[in-house]
């Protein structure tokens, strides 16, 4: 049996994030079959799998100033992280994040190596100037990442192609593997339009990045019968959109079955990101048969069809958003229910847990 090192900055729930998330599941899938070490960062975990062995290394002190320190902190944990690797022995390395830099030199390390980038986030236009000079300091060790590791996981779209245009990672090195959701089955109809809640709802974290702030405003010129739903802690908004009388602002929740029952009870979720992967929203709003109004970021295209079970705008462009918002609220109560019904169809076909795991240990095991 092969022995897997896998490397990530935190395991959900004692870390919470999307990518946090994706390790929790891919630890799940791959310890049915293959003997998995973990290297994890972040907080401690109390909820441990019997047949996998865990070791916490805290992540690094902040050095140094705000712009320098974060690479600093990377180069610092690599070097951690291969001091373990001495001991560990492994056959293979997958790591969730940029954090083997240590070992990427083939004359310091011959163990086959998989990269997991996830959003490239630095490779995309994060809507701010600052954010994306904050950035452009992780391009040199992500591609570097990439460049020197075996495998590359992709979720596909945007992410490929700046994957193969911009960094100049080898097409076959690219290996695409999409994050997990299950499909809520709930019989109750949650299809009919005039019992929603709200027209829109969006879900995420207080980044300029994510693209509120760029909605709202948009939003506010459409006219006052509009409600939305605000998932997350968003103090500055609130008072800037204090007259749009029609938001909910929902304040931060981490209960799972909090989010799903806002999704149900909302029309469509708006995603007007600058950047993103895989938005982790995304799936959880389509498995629960809320369509999505969507930038074209990431991988973003790989879920959503358009007319099928949503719709795309041009990131940032605010007539391209508003006329897909009135699109989408043209549709018949019949349309609607085919969207919801596709967007359910999506997430069970190409994000199962089973179907993803298959693609997970093919991958470790044909290494």
């Amino acid at each position: 049996m092969k022995k897997l090192l896998y490397i990530t900055d935190g395991i959900y729930p004692a870390t919470i994030g999307g990518m946090q998330k994706v390790s929790l599941q891919h630890i799940q899938m791959l310890s049915d079959s293959i003997e998995v070490c973990v290297i994890y960062s972040g907080e401690e975990i109390t909820n441990m799998l019997e047949n996998v062995t865990y070791i916490h290394i805290p992540w690094p002190k902040e050095i140094g100033f705000y712009i320098n320190k974060y690479p600093h902190q990377l180069r610092l944990f690599s070097t951690l992280v291969k001091k373990q690797v001495n001991n560990i022995k492994p056959d293979i390395i997958y790591t969730e994040g940029p954090l083997v830099d240590s070992l990427l030199s083939k004359s310091l390390s011959n163990i086959p190596i998989i990269f997991h980038p996830h959003g490239l986030e630095p490779f995309q236009d994060k809507g701010s100037l600052l954010d994306n000079l904050k950035a452009n300091i992780l391009k040199p060790i992500i591609k570097r990442h990439c460049l020197f590791s075996d495998k590359v996981v992709t979720q596909g779209g945007k992410l490929s192609e700046i994957l193969l245009n911009t960094i100049g990672v080898p097409k076959e090195h690219l290996y695409v593997l999409q994050n997990v959701f299950s499909v809520d089955h709930d019989e109750k109809d949650h299809w009919d339009i005039e019992n929603k809640k709200f027209d829109l709802i969006f879900v995420g974290r207080n980044e300029k990045r994510k693209g509120l702030d760029f909605a709202l405003n948009a939003l506010s010129q459409m006219g006052s019968s509009i409600s939305v739903c605000v998932v997350g802690s968003h103090d500055e908004y609130q008072k800037k959109y204090r007259k749009m009388k029609n938001i909910f602002w929902a304040g931060e929740i981490t209960e799972p079955k909090k989010i799903q029952t806002l999704y149900k009870k909302s029309r469509f979720l708006i995603l007007p990101s600058f950047a993103e992967g895989m938005p982790t929203v995304l799936l959880e709003a389509m498995s629960q048969g809320t369509p999505a109004i969507a930038s074209d970021v990431g991988a973003v295209k790989e879920v959503i069809e358009e007319d099928v079970n949503g719709y795309l705008f041009e990131k940032g462009q605010k007539n391209s958003f508003v006329n897909q918002v009135k699109r989408a609220f043209r549709l018949s109560n019949r349309d609607y229910k085919e969207l919801s019904v596709q967007s359910k169809k999506c997430i069970e076909k190409d994000f199962s847990f089973n179907v993803v795991q298959r693609k997970l240990v093919n991958l470790v095991t044909d290494m």
